[in-house]
């Protein structure tokens, strides 16, 4: 698969992983905006990686994931990373989503 293919599958995935977490363990939390829904935005290949906005009902942030195991690794759940990209550096949190697996976010 095409690295800008990749991007856009892993951006679907993780958007059907927190679609999940929305319908379970979100479900009628307070902090959730009725408004909005999941969305997985521009995601496309940076380097080894798959990068793009998640926006859920409770937060948005930048996303990064490798795009297959053999081309990257994602730091451990909890440690942070610097990246570089385009409009500066940023802090990323190594994270786990269930039914997803590693990545990388960084809040907006």
């Amino acid at each position: 698969m095409k690295p800008a293919a990749a991007a856009r599958d892993i951006g679907e995935r993780m958007r059907l992983a927190y679609a999940r977490v929305h319908e379970t363990s979100m479900r009628d939390v307070p902090i959730c905006n009725p408004a909005l829904a999941v969305a997985a935005v521009g995601f496309r290949a940076l380097g080894a990686y798959a990068f793009g906005v998640v926006v859920t009902p409770w937060f948005m942030n930048f996303a990064l994931s490798p795009l297959s195991p053999e081309r990257g690794a994602v730091s451990r759940c909890g440690h942070t990373c610097a990246v570089r990209l385009p409009a500066g550096v940023f802090d990323f949190l190594g994270a786990e989503l269930e039914q997803f697996g590693a990545l990388w976010t960084c809040s907006l």
